[in-house]
């Protein structure tokens, strides 16, 4: 009778490499990822709350997506590909007669980058619709201000808060505004892609 033959064990060949956040993070280690190839690890990705990053606790409620796009020895480096809030976060800024004023806009950073922004802003009581479509106006207007920015430092200012700040002092001016937040960031678009 003929022996059966052996399996092998894929896990043995593998080897683990090390992934590091973006220089924007302090390239900070986020992370190991196993692979029996080396062109196996570009393209993964990783998603971490930004408190496992930062250590500031005010930022546990923001999810950031990273993205493997270069190699060095057995290290990935990233790139940030998204940024969203949690479901829950969002669900405890939501009041009874508040009003809440989404604004979704796509641009284009001064690198090449195409990225859409979500943007939210409270208000502290029931706005009218003319007074929600100049919020929104404003809002869209100060994010295509921003796309003259690489995209690195158009994504920091998101993350610290520098561009929902702007937002909020251009916006409060129309009507009494609690809170803006940038919901959600997602890259679309890489140059040469």
């Amino acid at each position: 009778m003929a022996r059966p033959k052996r399996k092998v064990d894929t896990w043995k060949t593998k080897k683990w490499f090390k992934i590091l956040a973006p220089s924007i993070f302090g390239e900070k280690e986020i992370g190991i990822t196993p692979a029996s190839e080396v062109n196996q690890i570009i393209g993964r990705t990783i998603g971490m709350d930004l408190y496992s990053i930062t250590g500031k606790r005010d930022l546990q409620h923001v999810k950031v997506v990273f993205r493997v796009n270069d190699l060095e020895g057995e290290t990935g480096k990233t790139i940030p590909i998204g940024q969203k809030m949690q479901r829950a976060y969002i669900g405890r800024l939501a009041r009874r007669m508040h009003t809440i004023v989404k604004a979704i806009t796509t641009i284009m950073t001064k690198d090449g980058y195409k990225v859409q922004i979500t943007a939210m802003a409270m208000s502290r009581g029931k706005a009218r619709q003319s007074q929600k479509r100049e919020i929104r106006r404003m809002m869209v207007e100060k994010i295509g201000e921003s796309a003259d920015k690489p995209f690195e430092k158009l994504f920091q200012d998101i993350i610290y808060g520098k561009l929902a700040g702007e937002m909020f002092k251009a916006s409060k001016k129309v009507f009494p505004i609690s809170r803006i937040e940038i919901e959600k960031t997602e890259l679309l678009e890489m140059p040469g892609e």
